[in-house]
């Protein structure tokens, strides 16, 4: 059962950290995408806007002057340069020096074929054509794949005229589309290497997530296994004991059952083992009582300043008798007027459960000892007795519910196995540490410290 709940609960986390990751990481390469584009765009937009700069920079972009024609671009409104004011020949360009240079522009005409402008080498002029043709067949795209790179491409669309010196109007050769190229595999090559990068690191956390949460998952589930072994444990404890007193007080009804014609005064030894047993019983749910109610979250003290001496002289007041009754050679060490905010009746209770446990545990002829100490910080409340002590391997479990140390649970000692889980549930209330220490066939010691 609760292997299935750590995994849904694993399950729940790693696709919410999925999910988280998959939108930041997403968001990082779109504002990275967008940020590229809008350079390249910006890049071609100056492009667009630069034309003399094109008319020296790529082939085919200067237009023939001839003696009596003059060519006009109708959208430029401005002659081009002749060919011969070029800083280069363009016929004397391959298609690798054109990628080199990063940029170029071709004239096509209607039909979608080169405008040759003036000779170039065929392998310049293949390169135009290709690079025209895939332009053209993704006119709905702005990037294609030409040469293992990528460009991005813009259309410029204008009529093309002719002007005769003597004629009044120009001739209209023909429309004429320019297309202008850029290289952006640079660009592309950072967006390719974000997405990989993003892909990995992915990847790398998920797994390292999916290891640091199922740790954290075994974390969380542990106390909830471990209230249910508790829970069940409690069950099963609570009906071991409250078996106990209901047997007794079943077997001496039979025993009056079968007596009924003797007086009650006959009669008191069997009645009293039913009284015996009814106080236990009631005692043990009051205890059980006690408990839970100190465990829900609404649970309330009530502080006040108060002398902490004179409340352990009075536990251990109340004491006298039980200790007479064992003949324990008894000492305490309880410093004078040590104030606390507290809850004085929960101190009160603790001492008293703490001190009665000691008296128990303690053989005839025994030693306890009382100590109540302060400093600047802390107060210290010490309780060591005599006796058979506590093995180790038991300590960690002594404030445990229904604890006791023979499983067997064939011992003489009165009590259930709630009174230290009680000490333990006030320590916790108070804000206060309880601490058990034992020495085999020698003592035990229960120290209580409260920060002031």
């Amino acid at each position: 059962m609760f292997k299935k709940l750590r995994n849904k609960f694993l399950v729940i986390n790693m696709v919410i950290t999925s999910l988280l990751m998959l939108t930041a990481f997403s968001t990082i390469y779109w504002l990275t995408y967008n940020n590229i584009q809008t350079e390249n765009r910006s890049r071609m937009s100056t492009l667009l806007s630069n034309q003399s700069f094109m008319s020296t920079a790529s082939a085919g972009s200067s237009f023939i002057v001839q003696d009596k024609l003059e060519v006009k671009d109708q959208t430029s409104g401005f002659d081009q340069i002749a060919p011969n004011t070029l800083p280069f020949q363009f016929s004397e360009l391959s298609p690798s020096s054109i990628e080199n240079i990063g940029l170029f522009k071709v004239e096509v005409d209607s039909k979608g074929n080169i405008i040759e402008n003036y000779s170039i080498s065929d392998s310049l002029k293949q390169f135009y054509q290709k690079a025209a043709s895939i332009a053209l067949k993704n006119k709905n795209e702005d990037t294609i794949e030409l040469n293992g790179k990528q460009w991005m491409f813009a259309f410029e669309d204008f009529d093309v005229r002719v002007s005769y010196q003597n004629q009044p109007s120009d001739l209209v050769l023909g429309n004429t589309s320019r297309i202008y190229f850029i290289d952006i595999s640079d660009s592309h090559k950072t967006l390719v290497n974000l997405l990989s990068t993003l892909i990995i690191i992915s990847i790398i956390m998920l797994v390292i997530i999916f290891f640091i949460s199922r740790f954290y998952a075994n974390r969380a589930i542990q106390p909830i296994a471990d209230a249910w072994i508790r829970q069940k444990q409690f069950i099963a404890d609570a009906s071991h004991e409250l078996k106990t007193p209901l047997m007794i007080i079943n077997a001496n009804y039979d025993v009056l059952q079968a007596n009924a014609d003797e007086t009650i005064q006959s009669q008191q030894k069997w009645l009293g083992y039913i009284k015996a047993g009814s106080d236990r019983m009631a005692s043990l749910v009051n205890d059980m009582l006690t408990l839970t109610k100190m465990e829900e979250a609404h649970f309330s003290i009530h502080k006040s300043s108060f002398n902490m001496s004179q409340a352990i002289e009075s536990v251990v007041g109340t004491m006298y008798i039980p200790l007479k009754e064992k003949d324990i050679i008894f000492s305490k060490k309880i410093e004078p007027n040590v104030f606390i905010e507290s809850d004085k009746e929960k101190i009160k209770q603790l001492a008293t459960i703490l001190l009665d446990n000691a008296i128990k545990y303690t053989e005839d002829s025994g030693q306890i000892e009382v100590a109540l100490s302060q400093t600047k910080h802390e107060i210290t409340f010490l309780i060591k007795n005599s006796g058979k002590g506590i093995p180790s391997e038991h300590l960690p479990k002594v404030f445990d519910r229904f604890y006791r140390a023979d499983s067997s649970r064939a011992q003489t000692t009165e009590g259930h196995g709630l009174g230290l889980s009680i000490a333990k549930s006030i320590a916790d209330l108070l804000e206060g540490k309880i601490e058990a220490h034992s020495i085999e066939n020698e003592t035990t010691t229960f120290t209580f410290v409260l920060e002031r």
